[in-house]
């Protein structure tokens, strides 16, 4: 999570058992948000109680508290969106490689797959193959309705053979 931006920072320290402090730290706790926290519940309860607080600084708390509330909302539903379209790229990215590993599978039925793992580059030390992978590729292509490379197709048969 990133920083939060302050319009006037400044720096603070408190005391507390060592071994709450690193209880704190194992458990990955956020000590400056916890405090923050806290302060802010503190001064929100000490304002209703006191009556001789000016009434501009209690609006300038408010409007600082509504802006960081509004930002954190913000950036919320912006990590949200992110996420979505993320998760909706991994699955067309998935459904993709199924459809590729499907073209693949009707395109090199049979003996097919074997000789195209025998033909994988790693196996082809002079380079004799390239052309038989274009061709293939060309081949998957037109079965998947798609541009498919003869590197997608290559690690098919790879995750083929290795099942």
């Amino acid at each position: 999570m990133r920083r939060p931006a302050f319009q006037n920072p400044k720096r603070s320290s408190f005391w507390c058992e060592k071994e709450e402090l690193d209880l704190a730290h194992a458990l990955e706790l956020n000590i400056s948000a916890i405090c923050r926290t806290a302060l802010q519940a503190a001064i929100g309860k000490a304002i209703q109680q006191s009556p001789n607080v000016p009434e501009k600084t209690v609006q300038e708390y408010i409007a600082l508290r509504k802006q960081e509330h509004e930002e954190r909302d913000q950036q919320i539903k912006k990590l949200s969106a992110n996420f979505q379209e993320k998760q909706e790229a991994e699955r067309t990215a998935a459904a993709q490689q199924e459809s590729i590993s499907g073209a693949v599978s009707r395109v090199l039925k049979g003996g097919a797959m074997e000789t195209a793992y025998r033909r994988l580059p790693e196996y082809d030390r002079w380079g004799d193959q390239i052309d038989y992978w274009d061709e293939v590729a060309a081949s998957v292509s037109r079965v998947a309705g798609a541009t498919v490379t003869a590197a997608q197709i290559q690690e098919v048969v790879r995750r083929g053979k290795r099942q």
